[in-house]
């Protein structure tokens, strides 16, 4: 599955609400006469999709803390039990009000099942799950979900090219410009562009976001954000990484008071996240690769709430690198300081104590490699402050000295 993503909103999957009963509009028998009321009819109301229904198709989704090979082994049968539970909740109650969430949750069954392309769902009949919401009843907010929550598949998963995303992004603008969702849909299209690397698009968006809607928290959280976040062209690049943090055995580690002269990698993980769990096995081949080198070394700031499970994990996999821990999940001090939003999210910080890169995943052994045959510089201060390279020149040194 995907990277576990945290911003709530400004990301485009829906969170799946469970409602209980209600009840719906049956109309009068047809022909039936009857004298003009004074006051409108009150009109006797249909069923609702029951909240039983909604806890059967919930009880498909397996745990968060379940481990991954696992899931992933029962998660095809599951999402198949989804789409059942779901068309029989089409068929009994085909005129409920909430019948648009059932389908939302299809939406996601549908495209789990879809990108395993082993012919139990198809593009097309994903497709038709998703029509079906934009053209119920549902608010308008759920339907600019859906059509993100599919937009993002087109362009993620089955690589749409940069042109007719612009465009179908420029047509989803303009059909909701005039919505009280309009806000929403220019966010979903500034997070969508800077997934795809797009930043012109990017640009665009977040200027008509800027102009049109300056007072919507929204938006001020989604600038906020990208101030934070280099990879979506913030401002966090080049700046010296700062934390106190608390290791499980007690210790304290400040950056970069404590690192300095170091190459950091910095793993903002949890044991309950399918694809952090998957990247552990990645992150041991890499420290195992450099566990002689005293200049690089791995930090893992936790996310977990569960200190046992946590723990428990750390033991199994058998991580040999220092694990930092608060219990405040996305409220850690580091988490929510520099904006983290989904996880893994691997940070490389520099000899100097300056941010890399905060898109590293994957790229970890590249990047340091170049760092290390960089010319080295001198460490930050106690103040962070860099220092100045190494060849540079120095008032008691002849100039012929700085390539030595």
């Amino acid at each position: 599955m995907q990277k576990m993503q945290k911003m709530r909103k400004l990301q485009f999957i829906l969170a799946v609400s469970v409602l209980c009963g209600g009840v719906l509009f049956l109309p009068e028998a047809f022909g039936q006469k009857k004298a003009a009321p004074k006051k409108a009819a009150k009109v006797e109301k249909a069923e609702n999709v029951p909240k039983d229904v909604f806890k059967e198709i919930k009880a498909q989704f397996p745990p968060r803390n379940m481990d991954p090979v696992a899931q992933k082994r029962i998660l095809p049968a599951r999402m198949q039990k989804v789409l059942e539970l779901g068309k029989d909740a089409e068929t009994k109650y085909p005129k409920a009000e909430n019948l648009y969430q059932v389908q939302t949750i299809m939406l996601h069954a549908a495209g789990y099942l879809a990108r395993q392309k082993n012919g139990k769902v198809t593009e097309k009949q994903y497709q038709e799950i998703a029509d079906k919401i934009l053209t119920s009843n549902a608010p308008v907010e759920d339907k600019v979900n859906t059509e993100f929550i599919v937009l993002s598949r087109e362009v993620l998963a089955n690589k749409m090219p940069e042109q007719q995303m612009g465009k179908k992004l420029e047509g989803l603008v303009k059909k909701y410009e005039k919505t009280p969702v309009a806000p929403k849909v220019l966010i979903n299209a500034v997070v969508l562009s800077y997934q795809t690397k797009n930043q012109e698009l990017a640009d665009k968006y977040l200027d008509i976001l800027k102009k049109k809607y300056p007072d919507n928290p929204d938006t001020k959280e989604l600038i906020a954000a990208i101030d934070r976040m280099p990879k979506a062209g913030g401002k966090t690049s080049g700046k010296i990484f700062e934390a106190k943090l608390k290791t499980l055995d007690g210790k304290t580690i400040t950056m970069p008071k404590d690192t300095k002269g170091k190459i950091v990698v910095v793993d903002f993980w949890a044991s309950w996240c399918g694809p952090c769990r998957r990247l552990i096995p990645h992150l041991i081949k890499f420290h195992d690769k450099y566990a002689k080198n005293a200049d690089v070394m791995i930090i893992g700031i936790s996310l977990d709430k569960d200190e046992a499970a946590m723990k428990k994990y750390i033991k199994d996999a058998k991580i040999p690198w220092a694990i930092t821990y608060t219990g405040k999940g996305w409220g850690d001090p580091t988490v929510k300081k520099y904006g983290i939003d989904g996880i893994p999210s691997v940070w490389i910080i520099g000899k100097d104590g300056k941010v890399v890169s905060t898109d590293a995943a994957g790229n970890e052994d590249k990047i340091v490699a170049k760092l290390l045959a960089e010319k080295p510089t001198t460490p930050p201060d106690k103040a962070g402050k860099p220092g100045k390279s190494a060849s540079a020149k120095t008032p008691n040194k002849p100039a012929a000295d700085k390539d030595k």
